[in-house]
């Protein structure tokens, strides 16, 4: 099932026949909320952006999101600190 939004982008929600689950978003892996495979064997596969990452690394993107401010956060330092 695919479902447009007004930005244009497209994010697609299936079922492969093997029994596996795959979310897209402009026809890249990828979903912010979780993983975007979950295999037939209950296996989880993370991807952003098409780029598959590892757990850990897709937990700080979810800290990164509601967690810290740019200001606090070391990633968002400046030349002027």
């Amino acid at each position: 099932n695919m479902k447009k939004t007004d930005t244009g982008f497209s994010y697609r929600e299936f079922k492969t026949p093997e029994g596996d689950f795959i979310k897209t978003f402009n026809n890249m892996l990828h979903d912010w909320d979780g993983p975007a495979i979950v295999r037939a064997d209950g296996k989880k596969e993370y991807y952003l952006y098409g780029r598959q990452i590892p757990l850990d690394e897709w937990k700080e993107t979810q800290r990164d999101r509601i967690g810290l401010p740019p200001a606090k956060n070391p990633m968002f330092s400046t030349a002027f600190s």
